[in-house]
């Protein structure tokens, strides 16, 4: 479909990109879950953070068609990174930067957007505690 032929394929540097851009989405998803502790609406919060991050890591259309003033944005998540990589590998298509450059942001992101999440959970988890504003969820 669409020229995609699963033979000719790079499908195991395909699969291995997915883990480091997963674990640092988990990191992202720390630090997520520290603003809904501290925001106390986990729904509203969900709905527009998913809908923001598919916007802003390309995942419906390439973000090279964003303002440019958003792109900033869109670089700073790791999803953009390991989908673009995702697609080179299986279509062929051209990427934001060298493959090789941006596999190594994707473990960068990797480290750094967990250590990040961990960190900002951490403090936030603290001051809900501290202001007793947990018991409310």
């Amino acid at each position: 479909v669409f020229g995609f032929n699963i033979i000719s394929t790079n499908l195991l540097p395909a699969l291995a990109t997915t883990l480091p851009m997963l674990v640092g989405l988990y990191g992202f998803g720390f630090a997520f879950a520290a603003v809904v502790l501290l925001m106390k609406d986990a729904n509203t919060l969900v709905d527009v953070g998913s809908f923001l991050v598919e916007l802003f890591t390309g995942s419906q259309f390439p973000i090279t068609v964003l303002p440019k003033w958003l792109l900033p944005i869109s670089l700073a998540l790791p999803l953009t990174y390991g989908l673009d990589a995702f697609r080179s590998f299986l279509l062929g298509t051209y990427t934001l930067m060298p493959l090789k450059y941006e596999l190594i942001l994707l473990l960068v992101f990797m480290v750094v957007m967990v250590l990040v999440g961990l960190y900002v959970l951490d403090k936030l988890e603290r001051h809900v505690r501290t202001t007793g504003t947990l018991g409310s969820h």
